[in-house]
């Protein structure tokens, strides 16, 4: 029973610190969107590294006494706070990327440290504690969250927490009859004088100090007030009374400058305002606006109602406004907006911080919809925001962006004024804006009274076009699709910005995979769910271990090692929706930071749940025997499709207007999947072979990890998706999950050890091959929906051009390769208008200033240019906009003939798209003159000599493949060592051709694969094929750098070759692997091949690298390297680096043909093969070979070692 007590009282304190933390960071730091996945995701990876180290906790202190160290924990917790809050930019600017996640750490680090290490250390298995702690969870986050809704200060409710957790420590530790109880005594008494003696409150004023002081240095700290959103502190500066949240200045009053300004921005587009509205920060605006007699009435609303109470309860006298024209509204701001509709001349939105969280719903397509309906005709709306940095330091400005694109969908006219940290957006529903300063002085000028709101002859500081361009730059740095900045309360993209922001500020502009991911849509997000699912599953299939169940024998390594993976992959999914479902109930307006404590509790509530019934349903089984395990297994499968219908069905219903009722169900459920699959899988566990503390150790730990990796993941899930599609893909990869453990009782539960070489090895690298295949994959799919984009594009301006007239497709062979081209003939009649022809059948690719670029060019039969259509392009529509007249230029130029579009020059400030623009005219022009009007040279194919007629690749393709086989049928090393000679000098020094990376990459991207001459086709297609057939003979015999290598290597006796151990050569076989997914990472992301200048397969035959000079290339010098290891260690660069031979080794898993070919004796492989374990074969036969210059496997291998 005190066990029971110190679990459930440790559960209280655990969750009541961590909601304390974290309502905290969400009310300080801007970026709650990614604050909230940052910081639980920091807090689990933490708990994992708790879990790694209690077995060496668990030895040195009992667990009841660990408990005390969660104290300290959150002391440090909250200190790290108040240093972040202090040391940052608090709420007016989202911090750079890298910093939130250090400070993540840092904040949640000591919390999640010792919750880890004390789930591993004092629960050995699920037992009545874990249930004990999961109900003091429940009962800490809802106290936390009711004690915070009735003011009660965060040093107060720590208090509370640690008398409660101290008080169990001490009667365990004396109803156990404990030495040294004199420490849990000591620690109970000392915490229960701070409470009677109330240090919470000398505490909380501390702290408020502190931030004041980092804020105000100056100032005077006068007092606080709290609301449901955040805690606000008050005091003077001077003649300033200063209101300060979070980190930073949330409202200023007596500073006439800055709110004169914004009334003056108003009133210089609207002089006749009568009735204004005021939302967000603003009773310094509202005092400026009532200078004026003509104003009638001035209504203020502010996003949190709370705040405008306390703030005229607390503001000193001589800064109230007792007008009576002022009028404080109470309610939600879009519901004053509907009861108020053409009710305003003047609607002003001052953004009291960065557009996030529930303030975005003030920055959507429907709150602006709202905001017009409730202007009058010629009504203005002013927008202000912070976050934008100044232009000049050359950042993109997200955030607004995403305002602008969002205003402008709404609204005819938007103007942009910068006002320095501010940025204030002016629209109108129809075109009544000015934008040149002397008129709008004039214009306010006409306001009585204007030169007490803001001085007049100043009006023009405000208004600077100047500013308003760069700031407009700034803009159009960010290359995002208009439609995807345009934020809607269903898909809300300041999410998006702020991510893209923080980062951009980190220095990993995220900009071009967002665009690719925008492109994809949700198939790019699926396939690597899939895939990795179904690679996976080939690895447990591939490598499960052949034994039968027997009864008696327990299931093996491989069942704790599935399970655990289930296990964490079901945290890591839960956690992904349990952060969405937070995001979109923080979204509505009923969602505060202070109420998050009754998010865990009921996401506690569930877990106690179905941790319960799981327990009951297993306690049914009194056996222990892997048939009585099965039927766990496949409750497990079931409990994990549940969880995929809980987050579909959320997916489905989150977007709706989410109350509590329905959040309450949606948590709750979502928590008894949770508990029910961790019992369950504790059950497996436990019914396997191992040492009973590790199962559960180790489930911590994988469980931690993939709730950390699903916090993780939803940074950039939400922003990208929504709430909604974010949560479907959680339930398809739950889907995932389930269809997974649905394997698990047939190939998991044998006895045995997995037939795999490496135990770490091999199963990351199948994740890698699932996460390169995902990488092409999701490349096809993009130039898909690219080429999709760029013929339906053509075609809209094809029809525009031929007006009814005669369009005919022609096709002409390349001039200079066997490609077939396409083109168009226009004609009228039986008389030729013109042709019609894309750059990408003419040109190859080129980039603009934001990606590849294409065209479609329509000219006359004499090769003038009638008119041409971007049909590919990355740039901003505004970025186009700027060069529109100069394409307008660019018509009646000459297009076609020997020197097109010449003296035609760029525009300054768009060098790079232009000249992008200009060389597929002319690259287009020149080769369809040389292709279709036969402008180019034709060479007589009678003048061409019999000897180059001959294609001598194909003849020394099929003569090699021809005597390997002969070779490898006879079994002679004289005959192995003929092959080779014949690859080395025929295949490498004179034609020099062998399969390189670069046709590994030109297979995976689908270049070439059609219209290509049949020897490129031997080389492209045929050797993956013969690999595919018959195994990796390729490699064995054929690749002349692999020749070379091998023929050097019977240089030395075998006597003086190394002789590495069994498990270094197993682990270094992994290298190439490696190596290979690498290149493909690197092409596929980027599109660049620098890094096949490395491979040294073409460099070493290559004349032209040898006459060049030897340092002027890494990869000559690489090769000549490897050349010098040969004799020393055979194939040195075949086994561990050749990253052409993994991709052929790849292959080696069909070689359908392969049973027809004499047998390896893999007892002899000087490699290390085994019979499960020959991927990495590459068919050389040298163990069919009995020869003096072969060394055995004893001779190769230093000793005799077990497989890892």
């Amino acid at each position: 029973m005190p066990s029971a007590m110190v679990a459930f009282c440790y559960g209280v304190f655990g969750i009541a610190a961590q909601v304390l933390v974290l309502t905290e960071c969400l009310g300080a730091f801007a970026g709650t969107d990614i604050w909230l996945g940052s910081l639980m995701g920091a807090w689990l990876l933490a708990a994992a590294a708790g879990a790694i180290i209690a077995p060496t906790a668990r030895r040195r202190a009992s667990a009841d006494r660990l408990c005390l160290v969660c104290v300290p924990a959150f002391c440090l917790q909250y200190l790290a706070i108040l240093l972040c809050v202090g040391a940052g930019d608090g709420l007016t600017q989202i911090l750079p990327l890298h910093r939130i996640l250090v400070w993540s750490l840092l904040i949640t680090g000591p919390g999640g440290l010792v919750a880890g290490l004390l789930a591993s250390a004092s629960c050995r298995r699920i037992d009545s504690l874990c249930l004990w702690g999961a109900v003091g969870g429940l009962v800490g986050g809802a106290g936390t969250a009711i004690l915070a809704g009735i003011g009660t200060s965060s040093p107060a409710v720590f208090l509370l927490a640690t008398l409660l957790v101290c008080g169990a420590a001490a009667w365990s530790a004396w109803a156990g009859a404990r030495k040294h109880r004199w420490l849990e005594a000591i620690c109970l008494a000392v915490v229960l004088a701070a409470v009677i003696l109330r240090w919470d409150v000398p505490i909380a004023r501390a702290a408020q100090e502190w931030q004041w002081r980092r804020v105000v240095p100056g100032g005077t700290l006068k007092g606080s007030f709290r609301t449901s959103q955040a805690e606000y502190l008050y005091g003077t500066d001077g003649d300033r009374w200063i209101v300060v949240r979070g980190g930073c200045v949330h409202e200023v009053l007596g500073d006439r400058a800055e709110a004169g300004r914004i009334a003056a921005i108003a009133l210089s587009q609207n002089f006749a305002a009568k009735r204004i509205l005021v939302i967000g920060r603003g009773l310094s605006v509202c005092e400026r606006f009532l200078k004026a007699p003509s104003v009638e009435a001035v209504d203020w609303i502010d996003p949190d109602p709370q705040y405008m109470q306390g703030l005229l309860v607390n503001a000193c006298e001589r800064f109230g406004v007792s007008d009576p024209r002022l009028h404080r509204l109470g309610g939600g701001v879009r519901s004053v907006l509907v009861e108020r509709q053409g009710a305003y001349d003047v609607i002003v939105v001052n953004l009291p911080r960065v557009v996030e969280g529930r303030l975005g719903e003030l920055a959507s397509v429907e709150f602006f919809e709202s905001v017009k309906k409730s202007l009058r005709p010629l009504g203005v709306a002013v927008v202000g925001i912070v976050g934008d940095r100044d232009p000049s330091d050359g950042e993109p400005g997200h955030q607004g962006a995403c305002i602008e694109s969002t205003l402008q969908t709404v609204f005819s006219q938007t103007i942009l004024v910068p006002d320095g940290p501010r940025t204030f957006f002016v629209s109108a529903a129809e075109a009544c804006l000015h934008v040149f300063p002397v008129i709008l002085q004039t214009r306010f000028g006409l306001v009585e009274n204007a030169n007490e709101i803001f001085p007049v002859d100043l009006l023009e500081q405000v208004y600077r076009p100047d500013l308003s361009v760069k700031r407009e730059e700034s803009y159009d740095a960010v290359n995002i699709p208009r439609e995807r900045l345009t934020s809607h309360d269903g898909s809300p993209s300041h999410r998006l910005s702020g991510l893209l922001q923080a980062a951009s500020r980190s220095g990993v502009p995220l900009d071009k995979p967002v665009r690719a991911f925008v492109r994809g849509g949700l198939l790019l997000a699926i396939v690597p769910i899939v895939l990795l699912a179904a690679v996976r599953l080939a690895y447990v299939i591939r490598t499960a271990p052949r034994a039968k169940a027997v009864p008696g024998l327990s299931p093996g390594p491989a069942l704790r090692s599935d399970v655990r993976f289930l296990g964490g992959c079901s945290a890591g999914v839960s956690s992904a929706g349990l952060v969405a479902l937070i995001q979109a109930w923080l979204a509505n307006p009923g969602g505060t930071p202070d109420q998050i404590g009754y998010v865990f509790s009921l996401l506690a509530l569930g877990l106690v749940l179905g941790a319960v019934c799981a327990r009951w349903a297993v306690s049914l089984l009194h056996s222990r025997a892997v048939s009585h395990l099965r039927p766990v297994g496949w409750a497990l499968a079931a409990i994990l499709a549940i969880q995929g219908v809980v987050l579909l069905v959320s997916g489905f219903v989150v977007e709706q207007l989410m109350g509590w009722p329905l959040l309450a169900v949606l948590l709750a459920t979502l928590g008894f999947s949770g508990g029910a699959a961790v019992v369950l899988v504790a059950k497996i566990l436990d019914g396997s072979a191992g040492d009973a503390d590790s199962p559960w150790t180790g489930l911590v730990r994988d469980g931690c990890l993939g709730a950390a990796c699903g916090c993780l993941a939803s940074l950039g899930l939400v922003p990208l998706m929504g709430f909604g599609t974010s949560l479907l893909v959680a339930s398809l990869a739950a889907f995932a999950v389930a269809a997974l453990a649905m394997g698990v009782p047939y190939w998991s539960m044998r006895p045995g050890v997995r037939a795999i070489p490496h135990r770490v090895f091999t199963p990351v690298g199948y994740g890698l091959f699932a996460v390169a295949l995902s990488l092409v994959i999701g490349s096809h799919l993009l130039a898909h929906e690219e080429r999709s984009g760029a013929t339906a594009q053509a075609t809209v301006a094809i029809a525009d051009w031929i007006q009814g007239r005669k369009l005919s497709a022609k096709t002409v062979p390349s001039s200079d390769s066997g490609k077939t081209l396409t083109y168009h003939e226009v004609r009228e009649g039986s008389q030729l208008k013109g042709y019609v022809f894309r750059s990408e059948d003419f040109s190859g690719t080129v980039y603009g200033y934001g990606g590849p670029m294409a065209i479609v060019m329509f000219a006359d039969p004499a090769g003038t240019l009638i008119d041409f259509r971007i049909t590919r392009s990355y740039e901003t529509p505004r970025y186009i906009s700027r060069i529109r007249s100069w394409m307008e230029s660019l018509k009646g130029q000459k297009i076609i003939g020997p020197a097109p579009m010449q003296g035609v020059n760029a525009v300054s400030g768009a060098t790079r798209s232009c000249d992008a623009i200009l060389r597929l005219l002319r690259n287009s022009g020149s080769r369809f003159d040389a292709s279709v009007l036969a402008g180019g040279q034709v060479v007589d194919s009678a003048e061409v000599d019999w000897f180059k007629k001959v294609d001598w690749l194909v003849v020394y393709w099929a003569a090699g493949l021809a005597s390997a086989l002969v070779a490898i049928r006879l079994g002679r090393l004289w005959g192995r060592i003929a092959v080779l000679a014949f690859a080395a000098g025929v295949g490498g020094i004179w034609l020099n051709r062998q399969y390189s990376t670069d046709h590994v990459l030109r297979l995976l991207n689908g270049q070439g694969l059609l219209g290509n001459s049949l020897a490129n086709a031997c080389l492209l297609l045929g050797i993956p094929l013969v690999v595919l057939l018959l195994g990796n003979i390729y490699c064995g015999y054929l690749c002349p750098f692999g020749a070379v290598q091998e023929l050097l290597g019977f240089v030395l006796p075998k006597r003086l070759k190394t002789r590495p151990r069994l498990s270094t050569m197993t682990a270094a076989r992994f290298i190439k692997y490696g190596v290979l997914f690498s290149l493909i990472v690197v092409f596929f992301i980027t599109g660049s091949k620098r890094l096949l200048d490395l491979d040294p397969l073409t460099l070493v035959f290559s004349r032209q690298f040898w006459s060049d000079g030897l340092l002027t290339s890494p990869g000559l010098i690489l090769a000549i390297l490897v050349l010098l290891a040969a004799p020393l260690v055979t194939r040195v660069w075949c086994r561990y680096l050749c990253p052409t031979g993994a991709f052929l080794s790849l292959f080696n898993l069909a070689g359908w043909l392969g049973r027809f070919l004499p047998a390896k004796k893999f007892g002899r492989c000087e490699f290390g093969l085994g019979g499960r374990d020959h991927l990495d074969c590459i068919h050389c036969d040298r163990c069919r070979c009995i020869s003096p210059l072969i060394p055995t496997r004893e001779e190769a291998i230093a000793q005799a070692a077990d497989r890892p």
